[in-house]
């Protein structure tokens, strides 16, 4: 893959760039991360909170966010003291209710309802279907879920990809109980790539910044740096192995101006 070993820089621009080309971010919560300079910035799960001191104000600021997240944090009351980005976006909503937002995986909760609840305005608020999330992965890469089956074969013992492959696969198909597992599953901050190629198309810059492909155990939230134990005794780590393969597809397509901090 085109991932590098160490941090770095990966870029391909195969357009010509012009007048009417933007820059548009997408941004992360890795901890020492660089806020891109751009046009336009998808703040992914409430990373906007790191830079909130630092958003020029003619950026326009778009807050993607999985709904899930949003409803745990409204469940178990943890405004005041959120344990992650989204949490800490949550409990300062008056600083960025009059922004937009973008949300997926809202099917069976209520976060579009918690948003409005805290200002957010309903017309702000842009609701992804998972239907239509998947079409998106597909028109713009080709690929279909489940995404990196073959590589975690390869790297994996037989009773972990058996268990990953029943959890992520089987209980998706067959008895249709919910979304493919996160193993098999691009991150919010890949689908925030995509999602913006689609809404904006390709005769832009695109930057991704902030979203680890080598190790994803840690995350910033204001000052402090969390460890998070992601890898569930199964030795490979959330969303790696897909988010490599559609950055892979997207570093490939002529059409996609793309460049990845690392």
């Amino acid at each position: 893959m085109f991932l590098p070993e160490q941090p770095g820089l990966m870029q391909k621009s195969t357009t010509a760039e012009d007048e009417s080309m933007k820059t548009i971010a997408i941004m992360g919560s890795k901890p020492d991360s660089m806020l891109p300079d751009s046009h336009i910035t998808y703040f992914v799960n409430g990373s906007v909170t790191l830079f909130s001191d630092s958003i020029p104000p003619d950026m326009e600021v778009i807050h993607f966010v999985n709904g899930n997240s949003i409803r745990n944090y409204e469940r178990i009351g943890r405004y005041q003291k959120s344990g992650a980005p989204v949490g800490t976006l949550i409990s300062d909503m008056e600083r960025y209710a009059h922004t937009r937002f973008v949300l997926y995986n809202t099917e069976n909760n209520n976060s579009v309802s918690i948003l409005t609840d805290l200002g957010v305005p309903r017309g702000n608020i842009r609701v992804i279907p998972r239907r239509e999330r998947d079409q998106i992965l597909r028109q713009i890469t080709g690929y279909r879920m489940p995404l990196g089956i073959i590589d975690a074969w390869k790297e994996l013992s037989t009773y972990e990809f058996s268990r990953l492959c029943f959890s992520g696969i089987f209980k998706r198909n067959i008895l249709q109980r919910k979304d493919y597992s996160p193993y098999f599953r691009p991150s919010s901050g890949i689908f925030a790539v995509l999602f913006a190629i689609y809404e904006h198309g390709y005769n832009n810059i695109y930057e991704i910044a902030g979203i680890s492909f080598q190790k994803r155990d840690i995350y910033k939230v204001s000052h402090r740096v969390i460890r998070t134990d992601m890898e569930n005794k199964i030795n490979l780590q959330w969303h790696i192995l897909p988010d490599r393969i559609v950055v892979q597809r997207l570093m490939e397509n002529e059409r996609v101006n793309l460049s990845v901090h690392e």
